[in-house]
């Protein structure tokens, strides 16, 4: 027989999510099967799987150590250790700006949970692929582990998360929850959205004002997009509001702020529309010399009381420079005082 007193770090989730984590090699069958058997009980009485667990609770495996630790294997080491953009970091999360060209996450890698009722649970071994693709979360959890925040021994059952996700070619804010709760707390704010985002993007064509983008969002599984329009029928309500910040004969400046989180929501959007951000390819835009793909940048999250913002790209500098005569590579102020040439 072993028992466990529950950590903070083991608290508020299902119980079986928990033993998932706990016996990270053995099948679900085995996991439930002995809680079929009564092999596995909770605070003294038999388990379900379903109970939700806190901190201090007693967990009892009735089944030998020998078989117990078969089926546990320490966490795989993240792979890369390329430096990351940090622009903030507390005891509970990790804000970082992404790159352009870089995946938020590796093939077997989950982030959050779009309805943010739970957090999905992550299972890694030595050999899983997505421990080992090079990625943002791949790269922050190599630093995490440098630092002591993330636990890879036997025992564990957390491993840090993405709180949202960035389209490979687009740059800027992603935050990482460094423990369970917080994880927990920041996925219900961004599927509550209560998180305020706002992009900073260039369009083609000339926009003027403010305007709020509304429709339905469709997956084109062949390829790979999605197609927005008015039909509500199996579709997914997307809105997304926009503020012109400077516009010449070619290419607009704007602010864009998701109501919504939908995969390509802003690119799907302003392509609907008819004007496809610089550089996106995938929507009929045009290819730049700023960017390996859209020139989209999460520039600004608000999450509670606190506000995060995340330097643009040297690329995007020089596009801003030479489109607009913007000389700063702060955004927060003068862009809407930026000269326009006539030929852009």
């Amino acid at each position: 027989m072993r028992e466990i007193i529950l950590t903070p770090a083991d608290a508020n989730r299902r119980l079986d999510k928990y033993l998932v984590q706990y016996l990270n090699t053995a099948p679900r069958s085995f996991i439930y099967k002995m809680l079929r058997k009564k092999r596995v009980k909770l605070n003294g009485k038999r388990a379900e799987g379903n109970e939700i667990t806190a901190e201090g609770d007693i967990v009892r495996f009735y089944i030998s150590d020998e078989a117990l630790d078969g089926f546990m294997s320490e966490r795989a080491t993240p792979a890369y250790a390329a430096p990351i953009d940090i622009i903030y970091e507390d005891a509970s999360m990790l804000v970082v700006n992404k790159p352009a060209g870089l995946l938020s996450q590796g093939g077997c890698m989950q982030g959050s949970n779009p309805k943010g009722i739970a957090v999905r649970e992550r299972r890694v071994s030595a050999t899983s692929p997505g421990i080992n693709d090079d990625s943002l979360l791949t790269r922050a959890l190599f630093y995490l582990k440098q630092s002591g925040a993330y636990d890879i021994s036997r025992s564990a059952t957390f491993s840090p998360a993405l709180c949202n996700r960035l389209d490979r070619n687009t740059s800027g804010l992603m935050v990482c929850g460094k423990t369970l709760a917080a994880l927990q707390r920041i996925n219900a704010d961004f599927a509550g959205r209560s998180v305020e985002k706002e992009y900073i993007a260039v369009a083609h064509g000339t926009l003027s004002g403010d305007g709020v983008l509304e429709g339905y969002l469709y997956k084109d599984k062949k390829t790979n997009t999605v197609k927005v329009n008015s039909d509500g029928q199996n579709g997914l309500r997307v809105k997304t509001e926009y503020e012109t910040i400077a516009a010449g004969k070619h290419f607009t400046l704007l602010f864009c702020r998701p109501v919504t989180g939908r995969s390509h929501q802003i690119r799907a959007q302003m392509a609907a529309i008819g004007h496809p951000l610089a550089g996106d390819v995938k929507y009929s835009g045009k290819k730049t010399p700023y960017a390996p793909g859209q020139l989209l940048h999460c520039y600004r999250l608000k999450i509670g009381q606190a506000t995060f913002t995340a330097p643009l790209p040297q690329g995007f500098i020089n596009c801003l420079r030479d489109w607009f005569g913007y000389e700063s590579d702060y955004i927060g102020r003068g862009l809407r005082d930026a000269h326009v040439p006539d030929d852009i």
